[in-house]
């Protein structure tokens, strides 16, 4: 019941059972006992302030907003426009926390894998539970067999890789479906990520999603898929507006060759964090390997190096990258510890276990995953859907 204070009417409901209780705890025990546990749920007020769910829950209060008809940052609208613009068809994995704008705006053509109600199936549940995790669910089952068991045709990733917050850890699964056999990565930002099924039930989506970039002008691939770096250089307008890109990208490119050389560390390291987060390992780590030239204690840069190296399938390149980061990290780095330690548990692990560590691994903390979204444009609030 404490736990579950998270919403106003439920914090009434430790007060009714206090009340009703009232006279038979009166009859078996002193009065002070009464009183006791009403102190008790009064002091646990501030803690729901400060530790409980309230920190969580306040992050999505701001005025606002309340003049709009609904936060599209909040639920990724970038990637859920995409997906009803290109009017994507078949059964989507998404996350909880999304399901009910998600329901809202693709259903029926696509059908959410969990709608954000409470009417979830127990086993639909623990599916979702596994996947998010990456993994299978039991059984000597893979991800991807789960994935299959499914039918799942579109997959949603979202999430910037920052460490979670206590209150409420969040997976995130934006790279989950990354370099992934039998899926083509078709839209991608900063946030989140949509991954189609290669099977011939998704050819008219993959067709879709031609004519989608093809009317835009920006490039696209049906063989190998959406390609960031190459939108990015041929379509920096729409990368711009659909949040691959914040508003100030070009500036910082030129900054990164300043000859001021705190003007120069700065532009690249926030370079570097975008490409990072985009999927652009290479040039990401090619940023952090100048920067590491003239400035070899940049925790930073010297962070995204395992990352990236890690996400490029180079463990044992990792690895060394690590052990000059554990020179550097300082007693208390938990992010660095957890980049210092996984390319040493990588070897430990089968191909499948290798592909979860990589895939769930944070990469910055979650004031440097606020920063890296400074300047981006968000999505357009829609009107309602026609009836």
């Amino acid at each position: 019941m404490v736990a579950a204070v998270r919403l106003a009417w439920l914090g009434l409901l430790p007060l009714l059972i206090l009340g009703a209780a009232q006279p038979s705890l009166q009859a078996r025990r002193p009065r002070a006992s009464v009183w006791a546990m009403a102190m008790l749920a009064i002091v646990l007020v501030p803690g729901f302030v400060r530790l409980g769910d309230w920190p969580m829950i306040s992050r999505w209060i701001h005025p606002q907003w309340y003049a709009r008809a609904f936060p599209a940052t909040k639920f990724y609208a970038h990637s859920v426009w995409f997906m009803r613009d290109t009017e994507l068809e078949g059964n989507l994995f998404n996350d909880y926390p999304d399901g009910n704008f998600i329901a809202y705006w693709l259903s029926p053509q696509l059908k959410a894998f969990v709608n954000g109600s409470l009417n979830v199936p127990l086993e639909a549940w623990d599916a979702s539970r596994a996947i998010l995790a990456r993994r299978g669910n039991g059984r000597g089952e893979s991800f991807g067999q789960l994935l299959d068991r499914y039918e799942v045709d579109v997959f949603f990733g979202t999430g910037v890789p920052s460490v979670s917050s206590l209150q409420r850890p969040v997976i995130k699964t934006t790279t989950h479906l990354e370099a992934a056999a039998g899926w083509k990565p078709v839209f991608r930002n900063l946030r989140s990520a949509v991954y189609l099924r290669d099977v011939e039930r998704n050819r008219v989506n993959l067709l879709r999603v031609a004519e989608f970039y093809a009317d835009a002008d920006v490039p696209f691939d049906p063989e190998s898929g959406f390609d960031v770096e190459h939108v990015i250089l041929e379509s920096p307008t729409w990368a711009m507006a659909h949040g691959l890109i914040p508003q100030d990208f070009f500036r910082l490119e030129g900054s990164a060759r300043s000859s001021q050389l705190e003007q120069r560390a700065h532009a690249q390291d926030r370079l570097a964090s975008i490409y990072a987060a985009l999927g652009v390992y290479e040039r990401a780590e090619a940023i952090d390997r100048r920067r590491l030239g003239y400035d070899p204690d940049a925790i930073s840069a010297s962070r995204r190096l395992v990352w990236s190296l890690l996400k490029q399938h180079r463990p044992d390149q990792a690895r060394a990258a690590a052990e000059r980061l554990a020179v550097l990290s300082t007693q208390g780095d938990a992010l660095s510890q957890l980049l210092i330690d996984a390319p040493r548990s990588y070897f430990e692990l089968d191909p499948e276990g290798q592909k979860a560590l990589v895939a769930m691994l944070p990469l910055m903390t979650r004031p440097e995953g606020r920063r890296l979204l400074a300047g981006v444009r968000e999505a357009s609030t829609r009107p309602p859907r026609p009836r």
